[in-house]
């Protein structure tokens, strides 16, 4: 009977402790080995999804993370006016990933928590914003 018990124990706690664990995350997750583009798939404000209401030349922006820390958001296929500059922001990027943390300086420095970091998919959460990506 101790064996059993000790038998059902121990496979809860194996099977409890893989899906606890989140997937690690990475700088070569965010920019590759030397960059990495991702577009922007939705967006969320309170938990309201606006970014269907966003015309195209919003919707295809581009956001390009380069390995040696530097980033640019830039227009993409489409630009909302003929004048706009292609990139209009510059700015660099550190990532933590013990705290899940994607520190980005632009005009601002803001930090946004990694709720998701994989090869093809990110999600960046910041307060009540939270934006999906996908990787170009």
């Amino acid at each position: 009977m101790k064996k059993f018990s000790l038998a059902i124990l121990v496979l809860t706690v194996c099977a409890c402790g893989s899906d606890d664990d989140p997937a690690p995350i990475s700088e070569e997750l965010l920019a590759s080995s030397a960059s990495k583009t991702w577009y922007l798939t939705d967006h969320e404000l309170a938990g309201i999804a606006d970014f269907e209401d966003q015309p195209t030349c919003i919707q295809d922006d581009r956001w390009v993370f380069y390995s040696i820390g530097t980033m640019e958001q830039n227009e993409g296929p489409s630009k909302c006016g003929p004048a706009d500059p292609q990139v209009y922001v510059n700015g660099t990027w550190e990532l933590f990933p013990e705290s899940k943390t994607l520190k980005l300086t632009r005009s601002t420095i803001v930090n946004f928590t990694v709720s998701k970091l994989t090869n093809n998919v990110m999600v960046l959460t910041n307060g009540s914003d939270k934006l999906y990506f996908a990787k170009e």
